[in-house]
């Protein structure tokens, strides 16, 4: 049997959740923001990793109230995010099968490339040259921190640019590219 892993998320998708998730920010000091989202067990990520638990057979030895995601952002640009589960008596990192962090960090990376791409369309609703598109690309970036990180706006506009050639939603429905796993778009 695997040994379970702590569920971190892939650090440039941090400052994209930081951005997105609703939660309380829990502190902002010393060049360091600090971001606490609750995640109920009834969510779709909750579901997931309740299905992901029991199909690895990992136990808690009391119920799981919620579980939170912990995002930390410095300002030398390390970026951190785990999952927390939360019960009545502890709250403690998160731990599932290595494939099923995995899987969850491809679901993350899926609903990053996906608000893009809506994000860029909105942008660009009346204006769809060239130049309003590496706006909009700009825009995405600068609203999400993600200037730190090797992704840079010539990848994020081809990643538009393929995405127009197919439907909204096929990413759900194809196997997930190879470039995710090494974080690159």
């Amino acid at each position: 049997m695997q040994t379970p892993v702590s569920l971190t998320i892939r650090p440039h998708l941090v400052s994209f959740l930081y951005e997105e998730l609703e939660g309380e920010t829990q502190a902002v000091y010393g060049g360091k923001k600090v971001k606490l989202a609750k995640i109920s067990c009834t969510s779709l990520i909750g579901q997931l990793i309740e299905a992901f638990k029991v199909s690895g057979q990992i136990t808690t030895k009391s119920k799981v109230k919620s579980y939170s995601v912990f995002l930390t952002i410095q300002e030398n640009g390390d970026q951190k995010g785990m999952f927390h589960e939360k019960t009545l008596e502890i709250h403690r990192a998160l731990e599932l099968l290595p494939e099923h962090v995995t899987i969850i960090n491809n679901l993350l990376e899926s609903i990053f490339r996906l608000s893009l791409v809506q994000f860029i369309k909105g942008y660009t609703t009346n204006n769809k040259d060239y130049n309003r598109v590496n706006q909009a690309v700009e825009q995405f970036m600068i609203k999400h921190n993600l200037w730190d990180f090797e992704i840079d706006p010539v990848s994020l506009t081809r990643l538009y640019y393929r995405s127009l050639k197919k439907k909204s939603l096929t990413r759900l429905q194809n196997q997930v590219s190879e470039h995710s796993y090494n974080f690159a778009l």
